[in-house]
C-alpha cells in the first residue's frame, strides 16, 4: 500500500543488502520501494523481508 499524491506513488531508494550489513550504494544493490514497504523492511536483508511479507500474508 503506497501513499499517493495526485495519483503518484512515492518511492524511496532502498538497498537490498542494507549498509548496516555491509551493503553498498552500487546500482546492483539498489531498488525502488514505496515508502511504506521501505519502512517495513528496515535493516533486514531482502530474503528476510520476503519471508516477513509472506508470514504477514502480504506477498
Amino acid at each position: 500500500m503506497a501513499r499517493s499524491v495526485k495519483s503518484r506513488t512515492l518511492f524511496t531508494v532502498d538497498r537490498s543488502v542494507p549498509r548496516s550489513r555491509g551493503g553498498t550504494d552500487h546500482r546492483d544493490n539498489l531498488q525502488l520501494l514505496c515508502g511504506v514497504r521501505n519502512a517495513t523492511k528496515g535493516t533486514i536483508g531482502q530474503a528476510a523481508f520476503h519471508a516477513k511479507l509472506i508470514k504477514q500474508g502480504l506477498r
